[in-house]
């Protein structure tokens, strides 16, 4: 009867994920649908005041970094960690995103080493300036799918970083011999992210499966003081429509109060279904979707975020708890869409949580 009800479940999960957008989503009598350019616009309300910017020691606090096109993100645990998913760009002559970390931390007094190094997938705009951030700061340790390189600077920064970080650290490929297991403690330190903050991985591949490097990407959900923080990598439908096949009825669940939407905002991620299994329980609660983008065009895709991903999110959210680090940066050149809007997540011990644009 368990196994029954179980394939029945995932049977109405795999249906869900390509169903139409429900009516508890198009109808909220509270969502505000606004029509635009696709390109997010930064709201007075949005920004951090002074305390917002500036949040207390024990508070779980994640810094989206404004690195121009790609993702780095710097998670400060109540506990005293420190890790860096991702760093920007900075090859190929491309915006080196490492530049703006190093920025960053520096004007916020950061001198200590990272306890850990998250590269969540072997495209530039997501390692590109790492080596530019390890130059300055050093890492205990790091992660990576473990997918062979497929271009030069990323076998050379592969290399670079074994030299830096003592082999039973070098957590490469990320998924140990057991395969892939949502809690962290199987290879990664379950204690990675500190004691106070629960952890798990729930995907990291280092065979190119689907054909599509964004699909390798680890995502991390993190669970703290009740609220919950899902961070994405670039992975797309393919992985959406997995996780939401195991995630959306097993623990750890998809509930999300923070969100770094995929893949920056593309069009062939954050599906109906996977909105749906993230935001259903915690609506009520005003989630927060923070997207990490720049000026530069993708494919057939003009300019990420697509329209088509930010009308959702505003008409899912409302605009005010829509975020985006390429916001405003209309008109402007790439290496100058950059730096100017960094946001903050903050979860403080109380389960109160918010985001914010640190710059003025």
């Amino acid at each position: 009867m368990k196994l029954r009800m179980v394939l029945l479940s995932l049977l109405w999960m795999t249906s869900c994920m390509d169903m139409d957008d429900p009516d508890w989503w198009t109808n909220r009598p509270d969502a505000v649908a606004v029509e635009g350019s696709g390109h997010t616009r930064r709201l007075t309300g949005q920004n951090c005041t002074v305390s917002q910017a500036n949040p207390p020691a024990d508070s779980l606090r994640l810094h989206f970094i404004d690195v121009a096109q790609g993702d780095a993100i710097w998670v400060q645990t109540p506990t005293g960690e420190n890790i860096l998913i991702d760093a920007g760009d900075g090859t190929y002559g491309r915006t080196n995103g490492g530049a703006y970390v190093v920025s960053y931390l520096s004007e916020r007094g950061f001198q200590g080493a990272f306890d850990a190094l998250f590269i969540t997938h072997p495209h530039s705009d997501h390692y590109g300036g790492v080596d530019t951030v390890v130059a300055s700061y050093p890492v205990n340790a790091v992660v990576d799918p473990g997918l062979d390189a497929t271009t030069q600077s990323y076998g050379e920064l592969i290399t670079d970083l074994r030299s830096r970080v003592p082999s039973d650290r070098f957590y490469r490929p990320a998924v140990g011999p057991n395969g892939l297991v949502a809690r962290l403690g199987d290879r990664l330190p379950a204690d990675i992210f500190g004691n106070s903050v629960e952890a798990w991985m729930l995907n990291s591949s280092s065979s190119n499966r689907f054909g599509n490097v964004n699909n390798v990407s680890i995502v991390l959900k993190l669970r703290f003081a009740g609220r919950s923080v899902l961070l994405t990598g670039d992975i797309e439908q393919d992985i959406e429509q997995e996780l939401g096949n195991i995630y959306g009825i097993t623990e750890p669940y998809l509930d999300t109060h923070i969100l770094k939407v995929s893949h920056h905002g593309s069009s062939t991620a954050s599906t109906s279904g996977f909105l749906q299994l993230m935001f259903k329980n915690t609506l009520p609660e005003k989630p927060i979707a923070i997207i990490s983008s720049g000026r530069r065009p993708f494919g057939d895709e003009t300019i990420l975020p697509t329209s088509e991903t930010v009308y959702r999110f505003q008409q899912l959210l409302g605009p005010e708890y829509l975020y985006s680090t390429e916001s405003g940066d209309e008109g402007k050149a790439e290496e100058d869409a950059a730096g100017d809007d960094d946001i903050i997540a903050v979860i403080m011990p109380t389960g109160a949580f918010y985001a914010c644009y640190v710059d003025p």
